[in-house]
């Protein structure tokens, strides 16, 4: 009987052990879960908990994806302007910190209109992926591309000087006025260039500059870059 009994309480014990790991690993890989953090499930020694943890990875796997769909351009997969913005503001105060240069780039396609209105939508978009790829693929990987709507990109590039930047900029232009794939109305493109000035340059008026840079590119004939003024804009953008 005290055998019995014996091992009747040792199999009890192994049975809450087994409890107790399985339900303290799901709840660390739930918190994780709930912080936005990688999911590491526990090797699982319950087989009802199995699906508990198949359950958390199942969820952790949604949760990565809407976030991701949040901060991303759905049809070009680039960054959106929250995630930019985001990604700028931290590399503006880094500038900062380390007095290195900083440079916001706003692109924008000249002639896209025209693919739209001529051979619709679905050329377009064919026009935005193969320009988002062009972009991305002539920054460095410390750069970030993202859209920002419609045709219109940006780029901030860290550590590149002024006259580093225009020569990036003009190889943007290039590359984004060369033929696209089916496309028969001619795209090109124009690129606005701000330096950042210093540490009384915000983020949004380091943004206006590059816009107003970019009008005026638009205004002297399109297909070029122009570095923006580095006085201070007045009120009417001027």
């Amino acid at each position: 009987m005290l055998l019995a009994v014996g091992l009747g309480l040792g199999f009890a014990r192994s049975v809450v052990l087994k409890v107790l790991s399985s339900v303290t690993g799901l709840n660390t890989a739930a918190l994780a879960l709930v912080q936005g953090e990688p999911v590491v499930l526990p090797r699982i020694q319950l087989q009802e908990a199995e699906a508990v943890g198949d359950a958390i990875l199942q969820a952790s796997a949604v949760m990565r994806q809407a976030q991701f769909m949040a901060q991303h351009d759905a049809l070009t997969g680039l960054p959106n302007r929250r995630l930019f913005d985001d990604f700028a503001q931290r590399h503006l105060s880094l500038a900062h910190r380390q007095s290195r240069p900083l440079v916001l780039l706003a692109v924008d396609l000249d002639g896209f209109k025209a693919v739209n209105d001529s051979q619709g939508h679905a050329a377009g978009d064919a026009v935005l992926k193969a320009a988002a790829q062009r972009l991305q693929e002539s920054v460095r990987a410390s750069d970030m591309v993202a859209r920002v709507g419609g045709d219109e990109f940006v780029v901030m590039l860290y550590g590149v000087g002024e006259e580093d930047a225009l020569d990036m900029a003009r190889r943007m232009v290039e590359l984004l006025s060369q033929t696209y794939p089916g496309v028969a109305s001619p795209v090109s493109a124009s690129v606005g260039v701000a330096v950042w000035g210093g540490e009384t340059d915000t983020l949004k008026r380091l943004n206006d500059r590059a816009d107003h840079a970019l009008y005026l590119a638009k205004q002297r004939g399109k297909r070029q870059a122009v570095l923006a003024d580095p006085e201070p804009l007045g009120v009417d953008g001027s």
